[in-house]
């Protein structure tokens, strides 16, 4: 695999700068084509409410507030030798992301899970998580941190931590984490969970154990065929809280976590999980989906991955 095109959507805000930094970092990694990506939400803007919309004025303003947004991506991918394309789009955040990374075949979107509020700007909160949603591309993502606006200039990651419950969408992520280690010099770190929450017999016990193993079997072959170094845990417990956890405790750099539709006890990995996960960690979260979500079609919101 490789990342030969990078879409990254910005509003400009502080608050996204460390989705851009990691973008950046992956792209020169890569040697990738950074596509910067900012739309006018008209919807935010619009004061229905009130009776009335923004006139031309107000929407000139935010066009160029996207532009500068752009601009500065585009200045900060030339100083690393990066071709850049810029493209300013009006219309709801996250339909037109999805639509521009169809139309140019990106290989990865990378989104900041927070943005400005404010008529000026939407949240990027909701935009990722529909973006997220409804898309089968690679999605980078990182969070605000209070103090911290943004990624270091050279992002680097020495521990990339891949959770694993053997789904398609896991091997994904194992296959992007593994390349991403490689590239790096990093140690992947494979973790599987068993859901201790339902009450289970001994025997359904040990077959989820044995799952647990095969799935992180699956991830230290991967690796090894790669020349990465890997190690390999199986924790019991909720599962997002288990991948905040081992996260912390190993002070990992990058999570790359799949995400299916399907729950079980031996399929711990769905929306649910992704949707407690990203939000919530320090460390930026490259997310994968199992199937074919392109083109949905699906509806715009705060809440998609529910």
């Amino acid at each position: 695999m490789s990342y030969d095109s990078v879409l990254i959507a910005t509003d400009g805000s502080d608050l996204t700068e460390r989705a851009v930094g990691h973008a950046l970092g992956l792209a020169e990694t890569y040697g990738a084509t950074v596509h910067a990506l900012s739309v006018v939400d008209t919807k935010a803007v619009s004061l229905a409410d009130e009776g009335f919309s923004a006139d031309r004025r107000l929407l000139d303003a935010l066009e160029g507030g996207c532009r500068r947004a752009v601009d500065a991506v585009e200045r900060r991918a030339a100083e690393r030798g990066l071709e850049t394309v810029t493209a300013v789009r009006t219309g709801a955040p996250a339909a037109r992301i999805r639509a521009y990374a169809d139309e140019e075949d990106v290989d990865l979107i990378a989104v900041g899970t927070r943005g400005r509020q404010g008529v000026a700007r939407r949240l990027l909160g909701s935009v990722a998580w529909s973006v997220l949603a409804h898309t089968d591309r690679p999605v980078l993502t990182a969070r605000a941190l209070r103090g911290v606006a943004a990624a270091p200039a050279t992002p680097g990651y020495g521990d990339v931590l891949v959770p694993t419950d053997g789904s398609a969408g896991a091997g994904r992520a194992a296959e992007h984490a593994v390349d991403i280690a490689s590239r790096y010099g990093a140690t992947v770190h494979a973790l599987s969970v068993i859901d201790t929450g339902p009450a289970v017999s001994p025997p359904f016990l040990a077959g989820l154990e044995e799952a647990s193993e095969a799935a992180l079997a699956g991830v230290e072959r991967l690796a090894e065929a790669a020349g990465v170094p890997v190690r390999t845990r199986v924790w019991r417990g909720a599962p997002a809280a288990c991948i905040r956890g081992y996260a912390d405790e190993e002070d990992v750099d990058l999570i790359a976590v799949g995400v299916h539709d399907r729950r079980g006890l031996d399929r711990f990995l769905d929306r649910s999980v992704t949707r407690r996960v990203v939000p919530t960690v320090d460390q930026p979260v490259l997310t994968l989906h199992g199937g074919d979500r392109r083109g949905s079609g699906t509806a715009d919101g705060a809440n998609d991955l529910s």
